[in-house]
Formats: C-alpha cells, sequence, structure tokens
C-alpha cells in the first residue's frame, strides 16, 4: 500500500513540474528541433510519440527507451528547400530489463547567408537607393545549430489491485528523460543553452507479455 501511495505520488509531482515547465519555458532556443526526424514519424504527421519504438525513440520520446530489447542505431539527412541541412544521428542501448540509454546528436545548417551593409538614411532619391540596393553583398557568413541528447527510459511494472471485484490489473508506466545540450553559431556570434524534459505515458501489457512469450510487445 505504502508503495503504491509512493508511486502515484511521484507520478502527481512529474505531472505538476511538467506543467510548470512549459508555463515559463520559450520558444527559441532549440526551435529547429521542431522540425522532425525518421521518415516513419513524419509520415504520422508527427503523432510518433505515442509508439516511439525505434532508434529515434529519445527525440519523440525517450519513455520509448525502456521498451527496445536490442541495440539500434538510426541516422538521417535531409536538404531543406536546398538551402539548409538537417542532420540527425541516435543510438539506443538497453541496459537491463526495462532499462535503456541513448545518445543523439542532431544538427541544423545553413551555409551562405550574404550580408549586405546597412541602408543609408541619407539616400533620399530613387535612383540612389535604387544604386545602392542592387550592390552585391559585402560578404557572406554561416548559421550551425546543435544539439546532443543523453536520455534514459524505465519501465515501472506494478498492479492495481481491485480487491472489491477479486482481481488484479498489470499496469507498466515507461517514463523517460532529456538532457539536452544546445548550441547556437552565427557569424562571430554563438550562445548556448540546456534543455530538460521527462516524458511518460501508461499501458496495459497484452497478454502475450505476461506469459512471457518472445518477440511479443510488453504494451499493447
Amino acid at each position: 500500500m505504502h508503495i503504491r501511495i509512493l508511486k502515484i505520488s511521484l507520478l502527481s509531482l512529474i505531472v505538476v513540474f511538467s506543467f510548470a515547465v512549459a508555463c515559463f519555458g520559450t520558444q527559441q532556443a532549440g526551435a529547429f528541433l521542431d522540425i522532425g526526424v525518421d521518415a516513419r514519424a513524419m509520415g504520422m504527421g508527427g503523432a510518433f510519440g505515442a509508439v516511439a519504438d525505434n532508434a529515434f525513440a529519445p527525440y519523440w520520446n525517450p519513455a520509448g527507451i525502456s521498451l527496445l530489447r536490442h541495440r539500434e542505431a538510426g541516422l538521417m539527412y535531409a536538404s531543406l528547400f536546398g538551402l539548409a541541412k538537417f542532420h540527425c544521428f541516435s543510438l539506443v542501448q538497453p541496459i537491463g530489463e526495462g532499462v535503456g540509454i541513448s545518445a543523439g546528436w542532431v544538427r541544423f545548417s545553413v551555409d551562405r547567408i550574404p550580408e549586405y551593409e546597412p541602408f543609408p538614411e541619407d539616400l533620399k532619391k530613387i535612383k540612389q537607393r535604387k544604386d545602392f540596393a542592387e550592390r552585391g553583398p559585402v560578404g557572406y557568413f554561416s548559421d550551425t545549430e546543435d544539439a546532443l541528447f543523453f536520455s534514459f527510459g524505465k519501465t515501472s511494472r506494478f498492479e492495481l489491485d481491485f480487491g472489491w471485484l477479486y482481481f488484479t490489473l498489470p499496469v507498466e508506466v515507461p517514463f523517460g528523460v532529456n538532457l539536452k545540450l544546445i548550441r547556437q553559431s552565427m557569424g562571430g556570434s554563438s550562445a548556448q543553452a540546456v534543455g530538460f524534459d521527462h516524458p511518460f505515458w501508461g499501458c496495459l501489457p497484452t497478454a502475450a507479455a505476461r506469459q512471457g512469450k518472445p518477440g511479443s510487445d510488453s504494451c499493447g
């Protein structure tokens, strides 16, 4: 009974903390992470967080790491509109029953961004402004944004005892933690940021998984 109360209290604290982080978070740092990775996940309209069963699980939902039984690696490259480059690499390593760790890297970069002189305010004639606007760039710079992921996932298993109905209900709660180190470099300037998230979900094990049959999914 005490263990069950402790687990419920812990889950409640996680939910409250999640809302607090969402309220005080910003939409600027790491905005390139909203692009999305993995062709399968993108084909699902970004709803992959409820599945998260491959090497790209840390990006969408690190809780899925705990459901993988074998080491998996994923690599992705995309050219966005012929202007930007998007890279992603992820490696997931199970370290025990229902426990896994992962490391990943995401990069978004744009090369040869033209830089122009500031428009002078003393150019009043239209021809002068047109001639100035037709000048070429004075130089070029690049924008590079990187994110390193360090993830941990674990599945907590317990039973809900419905004593008055004379049966117990097995429940699995996979949860995960992501630590993100973000760096942006543009021209001669750079900035760093740290991100943290901890998603989880609950599911009922399939009958095959409860019987320990090989190849069966624990969550169904």
